[in-house]
């Protein structure tokens, strides 16, 4: 029998019981009580449009809370309105189809109808309910309720999905026994006030149970809001690295989703499950560290490169463990090339030595590259001799039953960059316009004569033209093909420019890769924010790494002088300058050299490390400030602590002793870097230091 026949047979089963339990119910319902169960209709349709999201993507309305306390409180007439008015609230507002909105308000129907029955039957006349004899009679109702409800929908979900009953009942217990509880511990106590006795009382909690489950939601959202934004960091980041290293577009998301599904289909916890997906996501994010001819190579890698190669999961583990809230991940990515008999790498670990999550992932990965591979015609059974081998029989076994091995599919490659003739670029162009949508192509033309024209011949504009002129006239074409990366400076948008020789003309592909770059600077302000909390604690406040914003603040004062630095004599007539300002200030001989060797080592490294710079000298008030600038190629942020804080430590770009030095002789450090050049900026207090101008005063 078709799927959808089944499906809706059962729809239409589930509304012939239910929509009669509605019509027959409205037909006898109490015109006392029409009032009440209109009002307690609405707060469960609120319930209905603002549910909690959970972790696992379903929705928890809690409208049921309503749905019991009405039916024991005034009978089974009334608490089906509640469920049908509720019902409409939600069709409203998720845009249910008709049939599917009458099979869920038909289900509830039914639900409400039997435990209704069940609590008649057992308790005696519903609308008489008593907080002491109560307790068991309002949990037993409750649970019957659910009961039925979660039989209609395993049936249905076993019916329309083909699932094992088991596989049901696994995916949909624990959101069952979640919304039981929620309904049991907010309805009892509304269910327990006799509200012809006791109204304002029973609508003062019956607010209260609504302001509560509102709050518990805005909390929930915002941590499913947290969750989904780190997830989509990660996705990012993926993307990224994807377009950097060439790779299979969307592979790093695909087997995240399939990793997921295999760690959830073991019952595994949810911090658990989102370490596995975090880690697969970035499970191939070291190989941005390697050299990228490895990853467009041709043919067999040699010997080195291979070794190279291999220490991708490494170098990914390393940057993996670096970021906040997900450590957890990085051993999964260090070990996601390790075989389960013992021949992968880095360690040659076998068998359940290799980490669980690690596991997961080899059989993700291994799936998804079968599947988008074009040599293999049979991918189901060449994933089926991966068990015992390569993966883990009991994942393999899982893959098999979860996976969908019909669709095999293949992810074009980002190689317009590399088209070689303007016939394999039309092949490409003809494939559709979702490939350069994908890849945030601005604009591909062609370039002839001094001008820019469409693929169709009609003569264009781009962004950046002149440019762009300048850059295919000036640079010669290496094989037949060059990029580079220009900045649109008006619209503030970046773009990474490829041109591509074509015979007489000249292919031009534009990138708007702009969302990278903010990408990477909110990243790199993060970085940034991070070292300059840990520098100002380790030096207890005597070093502040400072943003290009804050430059200003320092520019301010008397300035009484000013030094180029682009030669050995420029150093010296900036130390005979401070010495002989120190000296007019009476500073002691000892403090003068300490002043003039911090200055000398931040003025010497200008000539080590940048073309050019300068020197500038404030005083305000009793403070010497000196301000030191550069046009070099600035201080890696990975590298500012060890030359910080490891004396002697020295590199291409890097003080060596200088920052020791200056540590120890000056008050006050502040320093900015970037890859426009370093500016040091530092701070003495004249006015604290050992002074003898009193000995020269005479008495």
């Amino acid at each position: 029998m078709p799927i959808l026949l089944k499906e809706k047979g059962f729809m239409l089963i589930v509304i012939g019981f239910g929509l009669p339990i509605i019509l027959i119910q409205l037909w006898s319902l109490e015109k006392t009580h029409i009032p009440f169960a209109i009002l307690i209709a609405i707060l469960a349709g609120i319930l209905e449009i603002f549910p909690i999201e959970l972790r696992n993507g379903k929705k928890l309305s809690c409208s049921s809370i309503f749905n019991i306390v009405v039916l024991v409180q005034m009978g089974i007439s009334e608490a089906v309105i509640v469920v049908f008015i509720a019902s409409l609230f939600l069709f409203y507002n998720s845009k249910l189809s008709f049939i599917s909105w009458l099979f869920q308000a038909s289900q509830c129907a039914v639900a409400v109808f039997l435990s209704g029955f069940v609590f008649e039957y057992f308790f005696g006349k519903l609308g008489v309910f008593t907080y002491i004899t109560s307790v068991f009679a309002f949990a037993c109702t409750t649970f019957i309720y659910f009961f039925i409800f979660f039989a209609i929908t395993m049936i249905y979900k076993s019916l329309v999905f083909s699932q094992n009953f088991s596989d049901v009942l696994k995916t949909e217990m624990n959101d069952t026994l979640l919304a039981f509880a929620v309904t049991f511990i907010l309805g009892f106590r509304l269910a327990a006030i006799d509200y012809d006795q006791q109204p304002f009382p029973f609508w003062f909690e019956t607010i209260f149970a609504v302001a509560v489950f509102l709050f518990a939601r805005s909390i929930a959202q915002v941590l499913v809001r947290h969750r989904k934004n780190h997830l989509t960091t990660l996705e990012n980041i993926t993307q990224y690295m994807e377009q950097k290293v060439h790779l299979p577009k969307g592979h790093s998301k695909r087997v995240g989703d399939l990793a997921r599904r295999i760690a959830e289909e073991l019952k595994l916890s949810p911090k658990h499950v989102d370490a596995v997906h975090y880690a697969a996501l970035l499970h191939d994010i070291g190989k941005i560290q390697m050299e990228h001819e490895i990853f467009q190579k041709r043919g067999a890698l040699t010997l080195e490169e291979e070794k190279l190669y291999k220490q991708h999961s490494e170098l990914g583990a390393k940057m993996v463990s670096a970021i906040s809230g997900i450590e957890k991940a990085a051993q999964y990515v260090r070990f996601h090339h390790e075989q389960w008999d013992g021949k992968g790498y880095p360690d040659g670990k076998k068998g359940e030595e290799i980490p669980l999550g690690a596991r997961i992932i080899a059989a993700a990965n291994e799936y998804d590259k079968l599947m988008h591979s074009s040599g293999i015609i049979n991918q189901k059974k060449a994933f089926q001799n991966l068990k015992n081998t390569k993966l883990d029989p009991k994942l393999v076994e899982i893959v098999l039953k979860i996976a969908d091995f019909k669709k095999a599919g293949k992810d074009h490659h980002p190689g317009l960059i590399q088209a070689q003739n303007q016939q394999h670029f039309h092949d490409i162009k003809y494939k559709g316009s979702k490939l350069l949508k994908d890849f945030s192509v601005v604009q591909a033309v062609f370039y002839q004569n001094g001008s820019f024209y469409h693929i169709n011949g009609e003569k264009v504009q781009i962004p950046c033209e002149q440019q762009i002129k300048s850059l295919i006239t000036n640079h010669p074409i290496q094989n037949g093909y060059a990029h580079e990366f220009i900045e649109d400076v008006p619209s503030r948008k970046m773009y990474n420019v490829h041109w591509i020789c074509l015979e007489k003309k000249i292919l031009c592909l534009l990138f708007d890769v702009s969302h990278l770059r903010e990408y990477e600077r909110k990243q790199e302000l993060r970085i940034r924010t991070i070292y300059r909390d840990c520098l100002y604690a380790v030096t207890q406040g005597k070093l502040t790494l400072i943003e290009r914003e804050e430059l200003k603040s320092f520019n301010q004062g008397e300035k009484i002088a000013e030094f180029p630095v682009s030669e050995k004599n420029d150093v010296a007539a900036c130390r005979t300058f401070i010495d002989q300002l120190l000296k007019d200030r009476h500073i002691s001989e000892k403090k003068r050299y300490n002043v003039l060797l911090s200055i000398s080592e931040a003025v010497t490294n200008v000539l080590k490390h940048a073309v050019e710079g300068k020197m500038k000298v404030y005083l305000n008030h009793d403070w010497l400030k000196v301000i030191v600038e550069d046009k070099g190629n600035g201080i890696k942020l990975s590298e500012l602590p060890k030359s910080i804080l490891l004396e002697g430590y020295s590199s291409k770009r890097s003080f060596g002793h200088g920052f020791s030095i200056m540590l120890k002789m000056m008050d006050k450090i502040s320093i900015y870097t970037s890859t426009e050049g370093t500016t040091i900026i530092l701070e003495v207090d004249l006015k604290d230091r050992l002074i003898e101008r009193r000995k020269n005063i005479p008495l």
